[in-house]
């Protein structure tokens, strides 16, 4: 039985309240796909049903669930691949040139969902600058779904994954076979701290941030939740810092205090000094 349209605007407020996200009026059936597997798994006969149990306890685990469901966007490796051309050709080698007395790097992937992107920037990384030997080098991904940590911290892939995007010697060099699935190698996976974090809640201390990866995430997002997410992050970047955004996100930062890096299409900023 499908869910009510009552229902489902007051779902869509909890999920605004929780998460930031606005689901407008033509998602319900996108939700309501959401809903079938949470329903089936937690012995709840429709999705009717499980939108009136999540309703009577809206800050409980059903809700949560249906959540990180909904926040969880499409990823894969090097997704977006002018993103880490100008990472490559740009970014890093001005971090170097920059920071080669005190010889740190800090990169923060906010979004990271299951975690492609940030095992993407790290074999990037270890591939392209061995310069970057002797730095310290602190990674931070985060995301708001535990579940989705949960497999990135495990950095466990199916072969349909790994073929979105991965190159072959990649694969052979960072990944080891487990069973139909391919893993992440423990000398990778131990480089990377993963965080649950809410980007609409009070931020708990990071440290100051050379770049900062927040692709496809502020789109699902309010103006004014846009507007006050992005001066958190001009807050965290050290002054010089980095920000790479989605390219429907770019639009965002016109009235704030990013400048574009000339790079066509990369949906990368600098932050103005």
């Amino acid at each position: 039985m499908p869910i009510l349209q009552a229902d489902f605007d007051q779902i869509r407020k909890l999920v605004l309240e929780r998460s930031g996200i606005v689901l407008d009026s033509s998602k319900i059936a996108m939700v309501e796909q959401k809903m079938g597997p949470i329903a089936k798994d937690n012995g709840v006969s429709d999705t009717s049903r499980l939108a009136q149990d999540i309703l009577k306890n809206p800050s409980g685990s059903l809700a949560t669930k249906l959540i990180e469901e909904i926040a969880t966007p499409e990823t894969g490796f090097f997704r977006d691949n002018r993103a880490f051309k100008a990472l490559k050709e740009e970014v890093i080698p001005r971090i170097i040139e920059k920071r080669g007395v005190e010889r740190t790097l800090n990169i923060w992937s906010g979004g990271c969902s299951t975690g492609q992107e940030p095992y993407s920037i790290v074999m990037m990384l270890q591939e392209n600058f061995p310069q970057l030997k002797g730095w310290t080098i602190r990674f931070i991904a985060t995301d708001i779904s535990a579940k989705v940590l949960e497999r990135a911290r495990s950095g466990i892939y199916t072969q349909l994954e790994m073929n979105r995007g991965l190159p072959a010697p990649l694969l052979l060099k960072y990944f080891q076979k487990q069973g139909l699935q391919w893993q992440v190698k423990p000398a990778i996976r131990s480089l990377i701290e993963f965080r649950e974090f809410n980007l609409v809640n009070n931020w708990p201390p990071l440290p100051k941030m050379d770049i900062i990866f927040l692709r496809n995430v502020l789109v699902y997002f309010q103006p004014e939740t846009k507007r006050t997410v992005l001066g958190k992050v001009a807050e965290t970047l050290r002054p010089d810092g980095f920000l790479f955004m989605g390219m429907a996100e770019i639009p965002m930062t016109r009235d704030n205090k990013f400048e574009k890096l000339d790079v066509e299409r990369s949906g990368c900023f600098v932050l103005r000094q």
